[in-house]
């Protein structure tokens, strides 16, 4: 039994990781914190009374001896900046640690400092994590002490596009990818952009083409292509809580039927537990995936002007957070990948 514990247990991503681990066959919740100064010393079920009767875990302040002591592996489901403080005494005493913010997904320190206004001050340890994103990197991902959880959108946009840059099929490697989001993407807190009222009825595009998860896709993206990679971002805010469709417009660098299009995808993750690629005809809606850790991919041709559409859509806070987290850890001890998900 896997010993685990989770820091930012109070955050949507914190309690989505608590809610998982609770029903994990191989995993037992040692410990919970919160970064939060007024969820310090009530109990998770006082908190998310969802969990009543199934845990009496009591959220306590970070200390870092208690946590090395009692845990196997260590989800950080806290604010940038935080992970890069904590991580190295729990990974000197032997925890294994999937961290949920920024703090270690970038390979050049001059990217991470350059989108994040935080001095990072681990940078020999970002050569030592590994992107969490499975997909991709399970080999690396079964070997490794540290993962960098990817960011939500980057996990639908590079999902949806890895088969198409690894075939060489993107003209120019330009990617144009237009992504809404429910509100929990910002976080559980309190802001007047996020209250209902605001949202209800409108749709806010933000961040556009400066969003600091551009570069996180950027760099992902290009460790697959050749050629260098180009990518035009759009978020939107849309009144629902949680998931995000991303739909993906590019130019194919040849002609290519839909079916073999389709064929290429199915082929590129037929040994992948949590993608499923549409069938001809059908494109994928967030319904099918919220509550879930799929991510589901539809394409869409346009033949007449050479123009491929790519829909990919994720539970933002499962398969782009919590989900992704506790299938990382299954693959870094060893057990089946859907173990605790399904």
């Amino acid at each position: 039994m896997i010993k685990a514990g989770i820091i930012g247990a109070t955050g949507y991503g914190g309690r989505e990781t608590v809610r998982i681990l609770l029903n994990h066959p191989q995993v037992q919740i040692t410990i919970l914190a919160a970064s939060n100064p007024a969820n310090i010393g009530r109990r998770i079920d006082s908190i998310f009374p969802e969990f009543r009767k199934k845990t009496d875990l009591v959220c306590q302040k970070v200390r870092l001896d208690e946590f090395a002591e009692k845990c196997d592996v260590v989800f950080m489901a806290t604010p940038n900046g935080l992970a890069m403080k904590l991580a190295p005494g729990l990974l000197d005493a032997g925890a294994k640690v999937v961290d949920y913010s920024a703090d270690f997904r970038f390979q050049d320190i001059k990217t991470y400092q350059q989108n994040y206004p935080l001095k990072h001050t681990e940078p020999e340890l970002l050569k030592k994590a590994v992107y969490g994103l499975s997909e991709l990197n399970a080999e690396q991902i079964t070997k490794a002490k540290l993962i960098a959880n990817p960011g939500c959108y980057p996990t639908a946009v590079i999902l949806g596009v890895a088969p198409l840059l690894s075939g060489g099929l993107v003209e120019d490697n330009l990617i144009v990818a237009n992504c809404l989001t429910g509100a929990s993407g910002a976080g559980r807190k309190a802001e007047v952009d996020l209250i209902l009222s605001e949202l209800s009825g409108n749709v806010r595009p933000y961040k556009v083409a400066c969003h600091r998860h551009q570069p996180e896709m950027i760099q992902a993206l290009q460790a697959i292509s050749s050629d260098p990679v180009r990518v035009c971002f759009i978020p939107q805010l849309i009144p629902i809580d949680r998931g995000i469709i991303a739909t993906i417009i590019v130019r194919l660098a040849k002609p290519v039927a839909l079916k073999e299009l389709l064929d290429i995808y199915s082929q590129t993750y037929s040994k992948c537990r949590f993608v499923r690629i549409s069938p001809i005809g059908e494109v994928p809606e967030l319904k099918q995936v919220v509550g879930s850790n799929f991510c589901d991919i539809g394409l869409a041709l346009s033949p007449e002007n050479n123009t491929l559409i790519v829909f990919s859509c994720i539970d933002n806070l499962l398969k782009g957070m919590a989900g992704q987290a506790v299938q990382n850890m299954n693959l870094m001890f060893g057990f089946p990948e859907e173990t605790g998900l399904l």
